[in-house]
C-alpha cells in the first residue's frame, strides 16, 4: 500500500516549514532561490581581487544552505515514508 504525499508530510515538519508559504507568499525555498540568484551573477564577473573571496564565501555560504535544506526534507521524508 502506498503512502500519499499528504500524510507523509504529516510526519515531515521541517519539509512543511521550508515549503509553506507564509501570508507574504514567502517560504525558505524561496529565499534559498532569491539568495543564489542574487549571488550567481555576481559570481560571473568576479575578477581576481581579494573582495571576491568574500563574494564566493557568501555564495558558498548560501549554497551550503541550501543545501543543508535539501538533505533534511530528503532525510524527513525517507523517515516520514517508512
Amino acid at each position: 500500500m502506498s503512502t500519499s504525499l499528504i500524510e507523509t508530510l504529516k510526519h515531515c515538519p521541517q519539509t512543511l516549514e521550508y515549503l509553506t508559504l507564509d501570508k507574504d507568499g514567502d517560504c525558505v525555498l524561496q529565499w534559498d532561490i532569491e539568495g543564489l540568484q542574487q549571488l550567481l551573477p555576481v559570481l560571473v564577473t568576479l575578477s581576481d581581487g581579494k573582495d571576491d573571496i568574500k563574494k564566493w564565501n557568501s555564495f558558498a555560504v548560501a549554497v551550503s544552505w541550501v543545501l543543508t535544506h535539501l538533505i533534511e526534507i530528503r532525510d524527513e521524508l525517507k523517515g516520514g515514508a517508512a
